[in-house]
Parts: structure tokens; C-alpha cells; sequence
């Protein structure tokens, strides 16, 4: 009678176990969602869709939905010998040599007792400056002459154009103003003469330059129309009718950059 009556309990709770979750509980009798519906991220599906697309490229493009990215092509490798190593020795030996090197300095602080810019007295008492003599190195921007001393010398009262004007007729002018100056004085020794004011508003140093057959370079370069006047080289009470003078000679015959009829 015991065993019975224990039977008897256990089927009455699993019964009432079993109607109480029936009625009470009925999202657990349903199955369980799968992962893929609930998970935060990209599907299964989704990253199949993403290797199909992947896989696949049209006129130079990696497809993609979600970049599009350009696929860039590896340069080809040129055959030759390969390069050559240095051995511990010869790579002391080139670290040593430079840095043995002197260093770099602009030509002007080399020696800076080399300028052309020297003070004379005359007999009179008036200090005037003494007249110089150079070699041209080289023709900068704007006809500007490098001299050895490593300053920058400018023709007074002579403005030239930049090589970058907008103007083609100009452009040309400059470069065969450029042309023939270096010509005329490149590696030649010329003979400077200074006066106020000393240097332009840039800070060259402002001159009138004589070349080895006597003539002038500054009134030359206005009379083939290389440039124009200058009025800021001179004080208002210096002379400058001579410049004036042969820029004229330029402009009527229509030289240079006064060929379009300035």
C-alpha cells in the first residue's frame, strides 16, 4: 500500500507540473529562435553574399556591398644585377669621408672681407664710394648678376620682367635679355661703379657696370628694350636723363618689350 500510494503522488505532480506549464507558460512549448535571427552582426547568409561580390571584379574594381575600392597595380619589377652591399670596411670609410666634409656655407660668408663695397676719400675731403671690379658668375631672375663675391648686383636704374609674367611677348624678352647678358658678361671681369642709394628695396646691391670695351651695360640693356626705368634707383635731385633717354631710343624703334607698342 505504501509503494502505491507513492506512485500515486509522484504521477499527481508530474500531472499538475505538466497542466500548470500548459496554461501558464505557453512560449515554452514553442521551439527556440536560432542564432542567426537574434545575433547582433552579419548573417550567415549575408557573409556568403559578401564572398560571392568579393569574388568578382569588373574593369579594375573589387565589388564589394559595402566598399568599393580601386585595385592598384604593382609596378613590375626591373630585372638587373642586385644592388651591392658594402663591407663593414668600405661602409666606415664613406661614413668617415663625410662627415670629414666641411661644411656648406653661402660663397659670401666664406670671406666676408670680399665685397665690392669699399669707401674712398678724395682730395677734396668728400667720401665717396670706390669703384670695383668683379667677375660675373651667373644671370639671376630679373637680369640680376651674381658676382664671385657672392653678392647680388643690380643695373641702377634698369627693372627688368619675370621670368613668370603672364605676357608671352615678355616672357620671351626675359629670356633673351637672360641670353644675352650672360653673353656679355658671364666669367668676364667688369668694373662697378656705386652710388646713393646703395641697394633696392630687395637688397641688391644697386650699379652701374662697365664692360671690358668701355661701354655701359645699363643704358645697352634699356636701348635694346631688355627693360624700362627704374625711377626708385635714384634720389629726386640725381640725373636721369640719360636712362630716359635711351629707354626712348626702345621705344621708338619697338624693341624688345616695347614691340606691342607699350
Amino acid at each position: 500500500m505504501t509503494i502505491q500510494r507513492t506512485m500515486s503522488r509522484v504521477v499527481r505532480c508530474f500531472f499538475l507540473q505538466a497542466l500548470f506549464c500548459s496554461l501558464l507558460l505557453p512560449g515554452l512549448s514553442h521551439a527556440a529562435p536560432s542564432r542567426s535571427d537574434t545575433a547582433v552582426g552579419p548573417s550567415r547568409k549575408a557573409s556568403e553574399v559578401y564572398e560571392r561580390y568579393a569574388a568578382q571584379r569588373v574593369t579594375g574594381y573589387e565589388l564589394s556591398p559595402l566598399i568599393v575600392t580601386q585595385i592598384v597595380p604593382q609596378p613590375t619589377p626591373i630585372p638587373g644585377t642586385p644592388p651591392q652591399r658594402y663591407s663593414d670596411l668600405e661602409y666606415s670609410r664613406l661614413i668617415l669621408s663625410t662627415l670629414a666634409l666641411p661644411p656648406l656655407e653661402p660663397l659670401s660668408t666664406r670671406d666676408p672681407n670680399r665685397t665690392i663695397i669699399r669707401t674712398e676719400t678724395t682730395p677734396e675731403g668728400v667720401v665717396r664710394y670706390a669703384p670695383a671690379e668683379a667677375e660675373i658668375i651667373d644671370v639671376l631672375n630679373r637680369c640680376v648678376l651674381l658676382l664671385d663675391t657672392g653678392e647680388q648686383l643690380r643695373l641702377r636704374g634698369v627693372r627688368c620682367y619675370g621670368s613668370r609674367d603672364p605676357d608671352p611677348v615678355i616672357r620671351y624678352y626675359v629670356r633673351e635679355a637672360a641670353k644675352k647678358l650672360r653673353e656679355l658678361t658671364r666669367g668676364e671681369k667688369v668694373r662697378i661703379l656705386l652710388d646713393d642709394p646703395l641697394r633696392d628695396l630687395d637688397g641688391h646691391i644697386l650699379g652701374v657696370v662697365i664692360l671690358p670695351d668701355g661701354s655701359e651695360l645699363n643704358k645697352f640693356m634699356l636701348e635694346q628694350g631688355y627693360g624700362y626705368v627704374e625711377p626708385s634707383d635714384f634720389f629726386p635731385f640725381q640725373d636721369m636723363t640719360p636712362y630716359y633717354r635711351a629707354e626712348s631710343v626702345a621705344r621708338e624703334a619697338r624693341r624688345g618689350i616695347w614691340s606691342k607698342g607699350r
